[in-house]
Protein backbone atom coordinates (compact mmCIF):
# COMPACT_ATOMS: atom_id res chain seq x y z
CA UNK A 1 0.00 0.00 0.00
CA UNK A 2 1.33 3.34 -1.17
CA UNK A 3 0.55 7.06 -0.53
CA UNK A 4 -0.07 8.88 -3.76
CA UNK A 5 0.15 12.67 -2.49
CA UNK A 6 -0.74 14.36 -5.75
CA UNK A 7 -4.23 12.77 -5.58
CA UNK A 8 -4.92 12.10 -2.01
CA UNK A 9 -5.23 9.02 -2.91
CA UNK A 10 -3.87 5.22 -1.05
CA UNK A 11 -3.24 2.53 -3.40
CA UNK A 12 -2.67 -1.25 -3.54
CA UNK A 13 0.37 -2.40 -4.84
CA UNK A 14 -0.94 -5.45 -5.86
CA UNK A 15 -3.78 -4.63 -8.16
CA UNK A 16 -3.14 -0.77 -8.46
CA UNK A 17 -6.81 0.11 -6.77
CA UNK A 18 -6.99 2.96 -4.98
CA UNK A 19 -9.05 5.02 -2.70
CA UNK A 20 -8.92 8.04 0.10
CA UNK A 21 -9.47 5.99 2.88
CA UNK A 22 -6.38 4.19 4.06
CA UNK A 23 -8.76 1.86 6.34
CA UNK A 24 -10.12 0.51 3.07
CA UNK A 25 -7.19 -0.37 1.01
CA UNK A 26 -5.98 -2.05 3.90
CA UNK A 27 -9.37 -4.11 4.23
CA UNK A 28 -8.66 -4.83 0.58
CA UNK A 29 -5.82 -6.00 1.02
CA UNK A 30 -6.50 -8.08 3.63
CA UNK A 31 -9.52 -9.42 1.86
CA UNK A 32 -8.52 -10.11 -1.50
CA UNK A 33 -4.34 -10.43 -1.49
CA UNK A 34 -4.05 -12.18 2.47
CA UNK A 35 -4.37 -15.34 2.34
CA UNK A 36 -5.66 -16.74 5.72
CA UNK A 37 -6.14 -20.40 4.74
CA UNK A 38 -8.24 -21.18 7.71
CA UNK A 39 -9.17 -17.66 9.09
CA UNK A 40 -8.28 -15.61 11.87
CA UNK A 41 -9.85 -17.85 15.00
CA UNK A 42 -12.12 -15.95 17.22
CA UNK A 43 -10.70 -14.75 20.51
CA UNK A 44 -13.68 -15.59 22.65
CA UNK A 45 -13.06 -18.89 24.57
CA UNK A 46 -15.75 -21.05 23.81
CA UNK A 47 -16.01 -19.67 20.29
CA UNK A 48 -14.62 -21.66 17.49
CA UNK A 49 -15.49 -19.42 14.70
CA UNK A 50 -13.17 -17.99 12.26
CA UNK A 51 -13.67 -14.55 10.27
CA UNK A 52 -12.14 -13.24 7.24
CA UNK A 53 -10.90 -10.29 8.27
CA UNK A 54 -9.85 -8.07 11.44
CA UNK A 55 -12.57 -6.06 11.03
CA UNK A 56 -15.05 -8.76 10.82
CA UNK A 57 -13.46 -10.80 14.10
CA UNK A 58 -14.10 -7.20 15.94
CA UNK A 59 -17.31 -7.28 14.75
CA UNK A 60 -18.20 -10.69 15.06
CA UNK A 61 -16.67 -9.88 18.91
CA UNK A 62 -18.82 -6.99 19.72
CA UNK A 63 -22.12 -8.32 17.58
CA UNK A 64 -22.22 -11.98 19.61
CA UNK A 65 -19.95 -12.06 22.15
CA UNK A 66 -21.26 -8.75 23.49
CA UNK A 67 -17.75 -7.57 23.87
CA UNK A 68 -16.81 -4.15 24.09
CA UNK A 69 -13.48 -2.13 24.82
CA UNK A 70 -12.35 -1.67 28.09
CA UNK A 71 -11.26 2.07 29.08
CA UNK A 72 -7.42 1.26 29.51
CA UNK A 73 -4.92 4.08 30.74
CA UNK A 74 -4.18 7.27 28.93
CA UNK A 75 -1.75 7.00 26.16
CA UNK A 76 -2.13 3.21 26.00
CA UNK A 77 -4.01 0.83 23.85
CA UNK A 78 -7.02 -0.42 24.77
CA UNK A 79 -7.41 -3.88 25.30
CA UNK A 80 -11.12 -6.00 24.96
CA UNK A 81 -12.79 -7.78 27.87
CA UNK A 82 -15.26 -10.16 28.34
CA UNK A 83 -18.64 -10.30 29.80
CA UNK A 84 -18.57 -13.29 32.63
CA UNK A 85 -21.62 -14.85 32.15
CA UNK A 86 -21.30 -15.73 28.43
Amino acid sequence: MERLFKEKLWRCLSCNKTNYSKQKISEHVEVYHIDWPRGLPCTHPKCKSRLKTRQGLKSHLRKIHNVRPGTGRPGRKRWLRYDDDE
